[in-house]
């Protein structure tokens, strides 16, 4: 064989290598634009083939029932903790936990043989200070059957001088601790946190806490944004955890002016005396108010779009997207403050896959 011949069996074999790489080539270029083309396809008639089969309402401005729901907890309006002014041993404690107690009622006493000596004393020197008082007046030349005569300053010279003052004053002192050995109940109310006992001694530490339960504040937080359905002399709703207690009503009272780091106001409302009802226990409160001729729809009316929330309307059998602005809602709707106007005809189910221009049926 020459070497022309197989130079040009060489050549031959390269171009039919060269178009048999071109025709794989070519036909899977055409197999991806075809598989593209149908995908594109599906995914179109997807998008553009939602359940046409909707519901719908008519927009009509009503009245809107708000209701703004917190957690709180119980506090008295009213306490006091009570404290023996003295140290002294306790020697008796008239109450306990939980008792009733009226206003000027002994709560506990000390002991006072100790107070009672110290005034027998105190009594004793009076009489002492008072015969030094008549020798240091008679010495100056006064008569001691009239004292009356005797200026003031001197007067009072002689009664500091013979111990008078300090005697007359070491006897209103332990008449006032005498007095003080009992405690007594400031106001009406239920005796609480009785942290001490019969003989022993007196301490800084309160005795006990009355706690008037005539009233009851209950501090419960809003957001920043739900301050303007808050005002004072708004009424509210006090629910106890306990399910087998019945709510009371009651009434706010203050508005703290500050937000807090996490974007909460604090809220005080007074609550109408209830037995069940304890300081400290934790509620749940509830904010109802009614906003009147409201544009109101349903929570399933809503859909995102773009991060936008959008209410689909109907015109000519045919979707009709609306940007729309919220406010107040409740659980299951929510007032529409911009997007919607009066006698629209909304769609209320099947509007997730909805898109603008899409033929829709009615079916209520």
């Amino acid at each position: 064989m020459t070497t022309k011949y197989k130079k040009k069996m060489k050549k031959e074999l390269t171009t039919i290598i060269l178009l048999t790489i071109f025709f794989f080539m070519t036909g899977c270029q055409k197999r991806n634009e075809k598989a593209t083309d149908e995908n594109s396809q599906n995914v179109t008639t997807q998008l553009n083939t939602p359940d046409k089969d909707v519901r719908t309402i008519k927009i009509e401005p009503r009245d809107f029932n708000y209701e703004l729901i917190s957690n709180g907890k119980l506090t008295a309006s009213q306490y006091a903790d009570l404290v023996f002014p003295n140290s002294g041993l306790i020697k008796t404690i008239f109450v306990k936990n939980g008792d009733h107690v009226v206003k000027g009622q002994v709560i506990a006493e000390l002991d006072t043989y100790s107070l009672r000596n110290a005034l027998k004393q105190a009594n004793i020197n009076m009489e002492q200070a008072k015969l030094e008082l008549q020798d240091i007046l008679i010495g100056q030349g006064y008569a001691p059957d009239d004292f009356s005569r005797v200026p003031k300053d001197i007067m009072r010279l002689a009664m500091i001088k013979s111990g008078y003052e300090r005697c007359k004053n070491d006897i209103e002192k332990t008449k006032y601790d005498i007095a003080n050995t009992r405690l007594r109940a400031p106001f009406a109310g239920v005796v609480a946190n009785v942290t001490s006992k019969a003989h022993n001694i007196s301490t800084s530490t309160p005795l006990c806490r009355i706690i008037n339960t005539t009233n009851m504040d209950v501090e419960f937080t809003v957001l920043e944004n739900e301050l303007q359905m808050v005002h004072t002399g708004e009424r509210v709703v006090i629910t106890p955890i306990d399910p087998r207690q019945k709510a009371v009503n009651g009434t706010v009272t203050a508005i703290n002016p500050l937000v807090d780091e996490n974007g909460m106001i604090k809220v005080t409302a007074r609550v109408s005396h209830c037995n069940y009802l304890l300081s400290g226990m934790n509620v749940g409160v509830s904010v109802h108010r009614v906003f009147k001729s409201q544009i109101v729809v349903p929570k399933t009316a809503l859909v995102h779009r773009s991060n936008r929330l959008v209410v689909f309307t109907v015109d000519n059998g045919k979707a009709v997207w609306h940007y729309v602005q919220t406010g107040a809602e409740n659980m299951n709707e929510c007032v529409v403050t911009k997007g919607l106007e009066q006698g629209m005809e909304i769609i209320v189910s099947n509007n997730q896959n909805l898109s603008h221009g899409t033929e829709v049926k009615i079916h209520n």
